[in-house]
């Protein structure tokens, strides 16, 4: 009985301590603890509850709640009722009035003590002050707002990514260009940006992985027909990126690279054809040459379009224009990438290509050429034919730029000279002949000052009577250095620099005050080119020095040529038909001798044709030539159109013409060109004789 006595007198001292220890924690707690009973009397209140309540623990010992508290007894008495009634724990967060602080924030925990039949008979509370957790929470959030608020005004798309690259934040202004919603988030780049895959960002993007620092590219999206720009920076969650559309600023430094590259583009190539120009082939002339120790050779061709300046003047520059745009295509065909092509100027292009091959190699490429810009081209409605001549120079050694430019150039005038149409190959010696051309073409521009040219006159006889019917007028030019310039010379160089019009003005002009002191019965023939006809003002020019000179026009014969044919025909019609009208007459020269014959009497209204001298000089052998010139002779009659003979140089001539009913005739049998003088003096024999 002692030893029991003893052994619960140990078991009691035992848990006194263990109460006392509670009750020293629970009197020492950081925070405020207090039990209150079923009566909501204060039972044990620590000395943190005390300070919140700001009085003693005496005071509220054995006090109810309203007795001590009475200020927030109205609202904390219902809880208290409320957990003693069902027994579950509450949670309250309040605000008190702090005066020394402002507003403070505490954090209450009501929790039932139950006794062993689970009935609550005590609650115990615990007040912890959450003030500066909250003012720090208040404080985040407010930071959040606002850099939330800066994120959503910026005028940047801004995206956030986690550390696995997925989206964690779209700003308004990315969800509107990317036309998205919250959804996006935890979306992947490509499933938010349309056309993440095909702008290559995504490469872009890879490059940046594990670098920690900031990074920056742009790249476009065809899908938005934007260049976005990429700023990158690390973070520790993962990735802010900031999203700047550049466009706007991309395609105006796009523009202006296209307009620097138009402008080098337009300083090295041809405005009209888009060849390279002069000055682009030289320098790469240059280059090759000073290359030349590494090519076997280099060759130019040196190209003038044959009958370019025609088409030009009567079908008008655009059609001219788009004719040389065919023509610089066909030229690159022609030489499929493997040559520089280039326009230097006009109707001129050269050709420079290295290690070209054989002579036949070169032959077939002039040969393909001449084949492709000889065909005819059809442009706004209109048929166009010319043709081309080519010159060709090579060299293995090292010659400047000008001096091969210059052999090819030199070449070209022989192969014109050969008949146009054709190709040659620079050989030493040509060079004099091109030489003299360029000294004749510079001294033809001072003739007329010079008072070099002067006019010889052939008679035409009616075969018939014997007469001395018309006189033709032929140019001489009288250079006092050059023996014996050949008129067809004269003419080509004329026309080749547009001195036609003012030398075929002179001519008339002179022709007409020479006739004006002849008798009314004896005419004048006079030579136009093919030019002067394309000039709208030609046939008032003609008026005009009649009506000068006072001749009736009846009395003048223009010469023209079936070269009248490449020219606009509707242009010719209206010109030479208005001189008819006027009373001019026209007559066709070198009748036979070119493509069309038998469409120009129908298509062009003339008094006379000139049988081609060829015909009649063949006569006297050649049967063939017998039958053409009584054909033609037979086709006129039946046109209604007088017919002259060139070149009868022998009686048989004579008479075989006159057998076949050939109107008139004019040759060196009959009369040799003639002074002026000399025409007075023929005119006044036959005056004698009673032929005129």
């Amino acid at each position: 009985m002692y030893r029991r006595e003893k052994g619960l007198d140990g078991k009691l001292a035992r848990l006194c301590e263990e109460l006392s220890r509670l009750r020293s924690a629970f009197m020492s707690a950081p925070i405020a603890l207090c039990l209150v009973d079923q009566d909501l009397r204060y039972v044990e209140v620590n000395e943190q509850m005390a300070m919140l309540n700001r009085r003693p623990i005496e005071a509220h010992l054995g006090r109810t709640l309203r007795e001590v508290v009475p200020e927030i007894a109205d609202a904390i008495e219902p809880v208290y009722r409320q957990i003693f009634k069902d027994g579950l724990p509450v949670e309250r967060r309040l605000i008190s009035e702090d005066t020394n602080d402002g507003e403070r924030f505490v954090l209450v925990n009501y929790n039932p003590v139950k006794d062993g039949a689970g009935m609550t008979i005590l609650v115990s509370v615990s007040v912890l002050d959450v003030t500066m957790e909250k003012r720090a929470r208040d404080q985040a959030d407010a930071a959040a707002q606002k850099l939330h608020d800066v994120l959503e005004s910026t005028s940047d798309n801004i995206i956030l990514l986690s550390g696995d690259l997925r989206v964690t934040y779209v700003n308004g202004q990315a969800k509107r260009l990317f036309e998205t919603n919250e959804l996006a988030l935890g979306s992947t780049l490509p499933q938010l940006i349309p056309g993440w895959a095909e702008s290559g960002a995504d490469q872009k993007l890879a490059a940046v992985g594990g670098v920690r620092e900031a990074q920056h590219f742009e790249a476009y999206f065809a899908s938005l027909d934007r260049w976005l720009q990429f700023d990158l920076f690390p973070t520790n969650e993962g990735l802010s990126m900031f999203l700047r559309d550049v466009s706007d600023r991309r395609r105006a430094e796009e523009g202006e690279q296209r307009a620097r590259e138009k402008i080098i583009f337009l300083a090295t190539h041809d405005g009209l054809t888009g060849l390279a120009n002069r000055s682009t082939f030289y320098h790469a002339l240059e280059r090759m040459l000073g290359e030349i120790e590494t090519h076997r050779e280099i060759v130019v061709l040196y190209l003038d379009l044959d009958g370019f300046k025609t088409v030009n003047d009567t079908k008008g520059h655009p059609i001219g224009d788009a004719v040389l745009i065919a023509v610089s295509e066909r030229l690159r065909r022609c030489t499929e990438k493997t040559a520089l092509v280039c326009r230097i100027g006009g109707d001129e292009f050269v050709i420079a290509k290295t290690d070209p091959g054989s002579a036949s190699d070169i032959a077939a490429l002039a040969e393909a050429i001449l084949g492709s810009l000889s065909c005819e081209y059809e442009v706004a409605g209109e048929v166009i034919a010319i043709g081309a001549s080519i010159g060709i120079a090579l060299t293995k050694s090292r010659l400047t730029s000008d001096e091969l430019v210059r052999r090819a150039d030199v070449a070209l005038y022989a192969a014109k000279a050969a008949g146009r149409g054709n190709y040659r190959f620079f050989e030493p010696g040509m060079g004099n002949e091109f030489f003299l051309r360029e000294l004749r073409k510079r001294e033809l521009a001072q003739a007329l000052h010079r008072n070099e040219l002067a006019l010889e006159f052939q008679p035409i006889f009616d075969l018939k009577t014997g007469r001395v019917a018309t006189f033709e007028a032929l140019l001489r030019w009288r250079h006092p250095d050059f023996a014996s310039v050949p008129i067809d010379s004269v003419i080509a160089i004329a026309e080749d620099t547009g001195m036609i019009h003012s030398i075929g003005e002179w001519v008339l002009r002179e022709a007409c005050n020479e006739v004006s002191g002849w008798p009314n019965a004896v005419r004048i023939a006079v030579n136009v080119s093919v030019l002067q006809i394309q000039s709208r003002s030609f046939g008032d020019k003609v008026k005009r020095i009649l009506a000068e000179a006072g001749v009736k026009p009846s009395r003048l014969t223009l010469e023209i040529t079936e070269t009248v044919i490449f020219v606009g025909e509707r242009q010719a019609t209206d010109t030479l038909d208005d001189l008819r009208q006027h009373g001019v007459q026209i007559s066709l020269d070198d009748f036979g001798k070119g493509y069309a014959s038998l469409q120009y009497l129908k298509k062009f209204k003339v008094d006379m044709i000139k049988i081609d001298q060829s015909f009649v000089l063949d006569s006297h052998s050649s049967f063939a030539s017998v039958a053409i010139l009584r054909a033609v002779v037979t086709l006129a009659r039946a046109f209604g159109v007088a017919t002259v003979a060139e070149g009868i140089e022998l009686a048989s001539q004579h008479e075989l013409l006159l057998q076949e009913g050939c109107d008139f005739g004019q040759g060196y049998f009959l009369g040799r060109p003639m002074s002026s003088s000399d025409c007075h003096q023929l005119i006044q024999q036959q005056l004698g004789l009673g032929l005129i």
